[in-house]
């Protein structure tokens, strides 16, 4: 079994176990195989995004990627798919290699991406 204390200090561990047990309900990592497909890490979790008069406006994609700097990541639009790839092995993971459909119509100024702790976020609002 992936051992996080291997790879991280106490803190990130941690911080790397809440953010499994919010995303995926575990903390334990063999609960969580069905994230990974061959040797390409394909898990993310999205939620709604809603404006203050509750309509929905768009989406928030979460990937799990510890141990990369934000430089390694590429995150591109292409017809409504956000194609995020980070050819650096992810720790548990391996590589990243996933499209996601959205649907609703997007364009690049609508969307933005931040890294935070090893957590990359998107958020893709739909074109008025």
């Amino acid at each position: 079994m992936w051992n996080c204390a291997t790879y991280l200090n106490k803190e990130d561990c941690k911080k790397l176990e809440e953010f499994f047990e919010n995303v995926f309900g575990e903390k334990d990592f063999k609960s969580i195989k069905n994230v990974a497909k061959g040797d390409k890490y394909r898990g993310y979790s999205s939620e709604n995004m809603y404006d203050e008069n509750k309509n929905y406006i768009g989406v928030r994609l979460f990937f799990a990627t510890p141990g990369v700097c934000k430089e390694d990541l590429k995150v591109t639009l292409e017809e409504n798919i956000i194609h995020v790839v980070c050819d650096k092995d992810i720790i548990i993971f391996g590589k990243l290699d996933t499209k996601v459909k959205i649907n609703f119509q997007i364009s690049n100024k609508n969307i933005k991406s931040r890294y935070e702790n090893g957590l990359l976020i998107i958020e893709a609002v739909k074109t008025k």
